[in-house]
């Protein structure tokens, strides 16, 4: 048997497939790839054979008796290290702002987790503990089920234009549980028993709510260098809060995001997503709708309401696969430009049905370092009637959906 290699790099995993083929795993064009080889019949003579001596000796192993293989199992005691710890910022829809820290300690194995998260928002020096935010969350992951146990204190000023301006104060507990069937699919489910206070300014509302919901979860999907190119997935949830004083519930949501992705070539696909939602009760939750993460065309936060439907469809191709800037003291690489053409119907309502919207336009991605995606968005707005001439862009960051 003679080694012909002619691969520059490197081959991974090699896997038999029947004695006809053989898969392995190469580094090619600065991704690893999986390929498959048949395998021939016979060898074709290269001229590159090299000849042994007939009186070559060949090594044997040494024997080792069966003592020296005695094994006994060694106590596994979980030692937890920091993995990652990093700054954030924050804003929402009160025009609030924020800045704190998030991060996560494991063990060796990655059985036991602990995530934290610790921000501010105060404006002033005498709101720093009353808005003080922090939150933390264990998750074992030792075995089916997984589950985790968390404990938070939250504060934050919101906005919305059914009930204006209020503070909100949550302090609780929450348990979350989580069943893999499969590799790609769980049921999960989560319970949260907390104390809230909200102040609208004129009235005040306190109280202990329960809340609980269940997903059904689905995600095989495939990613590329901006988002997923092949695959499904599926998220459905039911939920329901109920004010423990009273006995009624609070709110009821319904949901359900579904995404396809039909790989056309490598490279290229065609995606679909659809979403659903409803809540209802004596305080339902309300869904914006808006921006380059949802419906193009419209701001972020434009459409608000307790009912919302969307319906996108795209096709995702590489515009330029990589850029080269030619610099004095030699050349920068950067990552490619993905495009996407696409349309996006939908509406957000409240009680009554206003009937879809819709947009078309063209996007553009960048990958920055694998980190995030930069995004910019072209659309055009429509109410299926007439076309507004007004060309509407976004600038922002974000995955594909």
């Amino acid at each position: 048997i003679f080694s012909l290699p002619r691969i520059l790099t490197a081959a991974f995993s090699p896997v038999f497939l029947g004695r006809d083929s053989l898969v392995c795993i190469v580094f090619s064009e600065m991704n690893y790839s999986l390929y498959k080889r048949d395998i021939p019949d016979s060898l074709e003579f290269l001229g590159m054979i090299r000849y042994l001596p007939t009186d070559t000796s060949f090594w044997e192993p040494s024997s080792v008796g069966d003592s020296s293989l005695a094994l006994s199992p060694v106590g596994y005691k979980p030692k937890f290290s920091l993995d990652i710890a990093q700054g954030t910022m924050t804003t929402d829809a009160a025009m609030q702002s924020g800045g704190g820290i998030e991060g996560m300690f494991s063990d060796m194995l990655g059985d036991h987790r602990i995530f934290f998260l610790v921000y501010d928002q105060a404006q002033r020096w005498s709101d720093i503990l009353s808005q003080f935010n922090i939150m933390v969350q264990y998750a074992n992951q030792k075995k089916r089920p997984n589950w985790g146990v968390g404990a938070y204190r939250l504060f934050d000023y919101y906005y919305n234009r059914i009930e204006g301006g209020f503070e909100e104060e949550n302090v609780g507990l929450s348990f979350s549980v989580s069943y893999p069937f499969t590799r790609f699919s769980r049921i999960a489910g989560n319970t949260f028993a907390r104390y809230s206070s909200r102040d609208y300014y004129e009235e005040k509302r306190k109280g202990y709510f329960i809340s609980q919901n269940i997903s059904l979860v689905y995600d095989n999907s495939l990613w590329w260098t901006t988002g997923p190119i092949d695959g499904s997935r599926t998220n459905l949830t039911v939920g329901a809060a109920m004010d423990t004083k009273t006995g009624n519930l609070s709110s009821v949501l319904l949901s359900l995001d579904t995404r396809r992705y039909f790989r056309l070539t490598r490279h290229s696909c065609f995606a679909t997503r659809l979403v659903g939602r409803t809540s209802f009760g004596d305080e339902p939750e309300r869904f914006y709708m808006g921006g380059t993460w949802s419906f193009r065309g419209y701001p972020m936060y434009y459409f608000y309401g307790r009912n919302s439907v969307l319906l996108n469809a795209e096709f995702r191709f590489p515009l330029f696969r990589r850029i080269v800037l030619g610099l004095p003291f030699g050349d920068m690489k950067l990552g490619g430009i993905n495009s996407a053409i696409f349309f996006d119907t939908g509406n957000v309502w409240e009680d009554k049905f206003d009937g879809l919207l819709c947009t078309a336009g063209v996007g553009f991605r960048t990958n920055l370092g694998g980190y995030t995606v930069l995004r910019l968005d072209f659309a055009w707005r429509s109410d299926y009637h007439r076309v507004d001439p007004w060309t509407y862009f976004d600038i922002f960051f974000g995955w594909d959906f």
